[in-house]
Parts: structure tokens; C-alpha cells; sequence
């Protein structure tokens, strides 16, 4: 088999060798390439491949070679694309991976999330762990997988996922790559990819087949205008459901030669999201055994709906009168004796302790009755 990433060919050694039983040996530059004496050991080629010139690269006779197209069709994948719909930073659009009300870890759906970075991965994470039962909270089903880690890390994360001891993946490409992992429930991408391979990749990790993987695709809002957008589908999925039919069935060209391989139209199109994978790669049949795409049910944008922010009161401005010198003169005295008692040898003057702004502010707003509305006043400085 040739594979063209040199990362993935420690993980489809062992895919090989545990799951189907084959002997099996990885052939590339960090043991000394492909010599002859390696070669001469019985290692069998498979030559498939999506791309025209791939054969002409590895110097493939054109003329006699055999082009094995399993396809891409994933039968057991259902396709959701919405739109984020709150802050990004609020991560509250992926609430849906934290079921409500959940009592045992075991309901929680075994799940990937791709993220963009390591960085944002650990936000995600933070977030999704504020989201279970706080006497779940430290109960280890959440990880973080990506490159940074080494191998046996990876290798570590991904046995207790498949053992169900971690539930929730927040990672990158570094998981899931060459490897069967089963029983995946849901594959979740936090924004675009660059590429409609890398989000076909990541949605058809294999699974049980009688059970629905759901993949959701998050896709930045755009200046548009705010009815067009919303009858091109702007609003699905968006808190209820009155937004969640799509009133334009149309679908943007398909041009076979973007960089990013068809993923404006897989995202925009009003018709169907799979028959857009069929035509992109050629495939033959378009079979489901699942409800297909959002957009040929509906119904599928219950399992993925946002989380609603709550709405935090502002806070009303302090009102000001004239500055207190009363005021001023003892906290002028309190900042000067602070700093002598415990920061003589410190290199900081006493103005680091109460800056004279916080101090004219203080004298200025009048009688402070209680400590929490000194930390509403200034808390942040």
C-alpha cells in the first residue's frame, strides 16, 4: 500500500496487524527507503488513488496499472451544516455535545472534535467540561489529542477511548488517521476546514453501523444580505426550529478546480450535501442507511442546536461627585503604610499598591456600604 503522509505509517502497521490479522511492514525513508532488499520480502502494493497525476509522481506505468475505486460514500453518516451561531469565543455553539440532564457518563456520546489549534482545543475543552454536572467535572472523559503529544500519549488516549473510559476527543489530524476506531457516535468540526477532503476524512471515521454519526460543520457568518442570507439557510438549526427550512433550492457551480475542492458548494448548496460529495469524487452509488443530510431531514438539526447565552445585566456607571480629600488623605496614608510593612526591599513604589486614579476614583463616588461593591467598582484593577 502506498501512503503518501509518513506520519500515518506506524498506525496502519498495527491497523493491519490487529485488526485484519496481515503481516504487514512499513516501507519509507526513515529506515533506509525502499531497497531492493526490502522489497524482494513480499511487500505488497496496492495502487489506488483519487488524483490524475499520483501515478505519474510514484512513476506508475500508465499503460498497465489497476485502479481499485472503493469510493467515499459513507451509508452510515448523516451530514449537519449550520452556521455558528453565538460568539465564537463563548463556545457555546457546541453545547450540544454535553447532553442536559445527563446522570450517568456512559449517555454521553462517544465523540471527536476537530479543532482549528492546539489553543483553541484547549478552550473547547474548558468550555465542554463547564458544561457536565459538577460532580462530573473531574471525572477524565474529556482529552485533548493532537501532534504535540508523543506516540505513546496518542496511542494511550485512543485505547481508552475505544475502552469508553474517555468519551469527548478535542483534537487535530493527528487523531483517527490510519486507524479503525469503532462506535464513534459523533464527528464534530468547529469551523471550515481548508479542504472538502479533510472534512469527508475526518466526518467518516468507521463506526458501528447501527448506530448515526452525526458530523457538524461550523461555518463563519458572512456580510450578506440578512433575508437572502437567511433563505439560503443562515438561521438553520438556530434555537427552535422556524428558521430550519430552506426556502432557496438552488446550488452554487461546481468547479472541479478550487483549492478547496468543492467545499463552497457542499456548504451553500439548498439541494442535498451528499449528492455534492457524489459528484466530486465520482461515486457510483449514493445509498443511506441514515437520514442523509440536514437538508433532506430536518429533523437532524435537533441533535446539534446551540446553547443560549444568558444575558448578563451591565453593569450601571458609578455616579460622581466631588473628590473627598478626606478620602484621598488616609487611602494615600494606607497605600504608603502597606508598602512600608510589607514591600521595604520591593523594587515597585507604593503607587503599585493604589494607583492615584483608583484613589480620586474612590473619593469621588460617595459612601461604599459593603466589600462586594468595592469589587464591583474596581475589582478589575
Amino acid at each position: 500500500m502506498v501512503s503518501p503522509l509518513l506520519a500515518l505509517h506506524d498506525e496502519q502497521v498495527q491497523t493491519f496487524q490487529n485488526e485484519f490479522k496481515l503481516d504487514t511492514v512499513a516501507v519509507n525513508s526513515s529506515h533506509g527507503g525502499c531497497r531492493q532488499e526490502i522489497l524482494d520480502g513480499g511487500v505488497t502494493e496496492q495502487r489506488v488513488w483519487k488524483e490524475s497525476d499520483v501515478g505519474e509522481k510514484l512513476e506508475f506505468n500508465q499503460q498497465n496499472f489497476v485502479n481499485i475505486d472503493i469510493e467515499n460514500n459513507r451509508e452510515n453518516v448523516s451530514l449537519v451544516v449550520r452556521e455558528i451561531q453565538n460568539p465564537l469565543k463563548t463556545y457555546t455553539d457546541l453545547n450540544f455535545i454535553i447532553l442536559t440532564g445527563i446522570m450517568q457518563l456512559q449517555d454521553t456520546k462517544k465523540t471527536f472534535v476537530y479543532a482549528d489549534n492546539i489553543a483553541v482545543g484547549t478552550e473547547i475543552i474548558d468550555h465542554l467540561i463547564e458544561c457536565l454536572p459538577t460532580e462530573h467535572r473531574h471525572s477524565g472523559i474529556i482529552w485533548l489529542h493532537n501532534a504535540a503529544q508523543g506516540k505513546a500519549y496518542q496511542k494511550e488516549v485512543i485505547e481508552m477511548f475505544c475502552r469508553g473510559k474517555v468519551q469527548i476527543l478535542v483534537c487535530t489530524d493527528a487523531a483517527g488517521m490510519g486507524c479503525n476506531i469503532p462506535y464513534i457516535d459523533m464527528v464534530v468540526q468547529w469551523k471550515l476546514t481548508a479542504l472538502l477532503s479533510m472534512f469527508v476524512q475526518r466526518a467518516g471515521l468507521k463506526k458501528n453501523v447501527e448506530e448515526e454519526q452525526t458530523s457538524v460543520k461550523g461555518k463563519q457568518k458572512k456580510k450578506t444580505g440578512k433575508v437572502h442570507a437567511q433563505s439560503q439557510g443562515s438561521k438553520q438549526g438556530a434555537h427552535g426550529d422556524l428558521h430550519d427550512f430552506i426556502l432557496v433550492k438552488d446550488e452554487p457551480v461546481l468547479d472541479y478546480a478550487t483549492k478547496d475542492e468543492g467545499l463552497l458548494a457542499f456548504i451553500q448548496t439548498g439541494l442535498c450535501r451528499r449528492a455534492v460529495l457524489t459528484k466530486v469524487y465520482g461515486n457510483k452509488t449514493n445509498v443511506v442507511t441514515v437520514p442523509c443530510c440536514n437538508i433532506c431531514d430536518v429533523s437532524l438539526l435537533n441533535e446539534i442546536r446551540p446553547g443560549i447565552i444568558s444575558m448578563q445585566k451591565r453593569q450601571s456607571a458609578a455616579k460622581k461627585g466631588e473628590i473627598c480629600e478626606f478620602v484621598c488623605e488616609n487611602l494615600q496614608l494606607w497605600q504608603k503604610s502597606v508598602h512600608k510593612r510589607d514591600f521595604t526591599r520591593a523594587m515597585f513604589a507604593s503607587l503599585a499598591i493604589l494607583q492615584d486614579d483608583t484613589i480620586n476614583f474612590l473619593a469621588m463616588v460617595g459612601p461604599i456600604k459593603s466589600a462586594e461593591e468595592l469589587h464591583m467598582l474596581v475589582g478589575g484593577q
